[in-house]
């Protein structure tokens, strides 16, 4: 859908890398955010999914929400 879309591009050019239903694994998704962003990629990855737990209409943190449009980091 165009909000998957939009949300996937929205993290991708906070984090820089991509999000985790775009690998085969959590464990893949991990390693590739590391290899971009280093010890960082944590704190990147949750204020992208606050950023867009919010557009989507909720509060930051529904990891829930963000988890239907980037898959689970975890």
């Amino acid at each position: 859908s165009n909000r998957h879309e939009r949300f996937h591009r929205m993290y991708v050019e906070h984090t820089g890398f991509q999000p985790p239903n775009q690998h085969e694994s959590v464990e893949a998704f991990q390693k590739a955010a590391q290899h971009t962003a280093g010890d960082e990629w944590p704190r990147l990855n949750a204020e992208a999914r606050d950023k867009i737990e919010v557009t989507a209409g909720h509060s930051a943190g529904r990891r829930d929400v963000s988890d239907a449009y980037l898959g689970s980091s975890r």
